[in-house]
């Protein structure tokens, strides 16, 4: 008996730890799908990506875009993030929102929705995908009542970016 549970045990570890890793490379994969439909390009190695939705938790929403107004205005010390932009109403709006931040090459405005089309993207939160020194992606992260996503990447930073430097 006692040995059927230590087997039980590890098969159910193996399957864990194989079923995130198989979720993180859906996520990589589909990340990586819509941000080449977005700017045609591969996310940079050693970043963090914060997708932004125009509707969800308001409180959420609004955090992250102060946030994000705080490390475009501070470019140097944040220039390892990357902001997307998604299900907005009009550009116009945008630009009247984020004056001149508006045209940093570290704002991404997803016109086509590609990230809020995406089903396994989709999320009412600011996701916040962070991305290894391979390219891939290493953790999800988000910014909600329940989770501290600036916490993340603040802990994230002194990991790896301030390493990487």
């Amino acid at each position: 008996m006692k040995e059927r549970l230590i087997v039980f045990l590890f098969l159910s570890t193996y399957w864990a730890c194989n079923n995130k890793d198989t979720v993180m490379n859906r996520l990589d994969k589909q990340f990586k799908i819509s941000l080449l439909e977005l700017a045609n390009k591969e996310p940079e190695p050693t970043s963090i990506y914060m997708v932004i939705p125009r509707a969800g938790c308001n409180g959420c929403i609004s955090d992250a875009e102060r946030y994000l107004i705080r490390c475009l205005e501070d470019s140097l010390d944040h220039d390892y993030i990357h902001f997307i932009l998604t299900d907005f109403d009009s550009e116009k709006t945008l630009r009247a929102r984020f004056g001149a931040l508006y045209k940093s090459s570290r704002l991404l405005i997803d016109q086509q929705d590609s990230f809020i089309s995406n089903k396994s993207l989709t999320s009412s939160y600011p996701t916040i995908y962070f991305f290894d020194a391979n390219g891939d992606l290493s953790a999800v992260s988000e910014m909600s009542p329940s989770k501290n996503g600036i916490g993340d990447i603040d802990s994230w930073v002194l990991e790896n970016w301030q390493n990487a430097k």
